[in-house]
């Protein structure tokens, strides 16, 4: 098992991930038996917000593999998984013509966005498509009054009851609960999962946990160095207070420690490889500059 397989368990094992996994179980079920009705049905949508780095697409693609989802590729005979990552500039149009596209079917010219949301559904029809992941949706264009309503009415058309319905799920930062909570209609048709962001006021002691998970995993002792209270707050920092980010942080710093055969993982290992990866000055590596509260971090990619 890699190093990658001892966070990915880390983080399988958090509140949120199993939150996650409860409500899409729960709610896949209720879709597969209304299915097998046969009948006109209300899909139940899931939103799950939260900030950056708390995990919300691994712990959404762990659940749907536990149930037996597994992403795939145009071309396949049947597609019961979609996932799409939404670009910073997406439209509707653009999002339903995403959709076609990986459904495997270009855009018909001077198409419009309805009509291809329209050919999508026939297709998924045809590729027999359950479940419909849209990563990143804070980034569909929302700011006018028309745009805010498009895109309302188009989330409430992917649960409205009908024959034929897919079952999405919607990921984003906190701020698209707005587009939700401003319709009635839509708030209720899509249950929420908000994850939230580690506090060095509670979470100390559990990153600790995690960090000696992962390490154990591989193999390798803490040092004293990484068991205090100020090395768990360095290391919340590193991962914008996000337990998945925290998770690939600890991750990589047992991983340069293995590299370099170490007997146990020390906070060096940490400020190498934070300066590696970010190519930055010490003044600016959480792990090691005094007043670490005051660096700003990039988003992981």
């Amino acid at each position: 098992m890699t190093c990658n397989s001892f966070s990915s368990t880390a983080f399988l094992e958090s509140p949120d991930s199993k939150r996650i996994r409860a409500q899409i179980s729960k709610a896949y079920d209720e879709f597969c038996l209304a299915v097998k009705a046969g009948r006109r049905f209300e899909a139940k949508g899931i939103a799950i917000l939260g900030p950056t780095g708390t995990g919300k697409t691994e712990g959404t693609m762990q659940a749907l593999e536990s149930l037996g989802m597994v992403e795939t590729i145009p071309g396949d005979t049947e597609r019961p998984l979609l996932k799409l990552d939404l670009g910073a500039r997406a439209t509707l149009k653009s999002l339903s013509s995403d959709i076609l596209e990986e459904l495997g079917w270009p855009e018909m010219p001077r198409s419009s966005g309805q009509s291809n949301w329209r050919s999508s559904r026939n297709y998924m029809a045809e590729l027999n498509t359950k479940i419909l992941v849209l990563d990143e949706i804070q980034h569909v264009r929302s700011t006018g009054k028309q745009d805010r309503e498009d895109l309302q009415d188009f989330l409430k058309s992917m649960v409205k009851p009908s024959r034929g319905r897919i079952m999405p799920i919607l990921i984003g930062l906190p701020v698209f609960n707005e587009i939700l909570e401003s319709d009635g209609q839509l708030d209720r048709r899509y249950s929420k999962i908000r994850m939230r962001s580690l506090d060095p006021a509670i979470d100390l002691a559990r990153t600790i946990k995690t960090l000696k998970k992962i390490s154990d995993g591989a193999a390798i002792e803490l040092a004293p160095s990484v068991k205090t209270q100020e090395f768990a707050a360095r290391l919340m920092h590193a991962g914008m207070y996000g337990f998945g980010s925290t998770c690939v942080w600890s991750q990589r710093g047992v991983a340069t420690a293995l590299d370099a055969n170490a007997s146990e993982l020390t906070i060096q290992h940490f400020q190498n490889v934070y300066q590696q990866e970010e190519d930055c000055v010490p003044a600016l590596n959480p792990f090691i500059t005094d007043d670490f509260e005051t660096i700003k971090i990039k988003p992981q990619q």
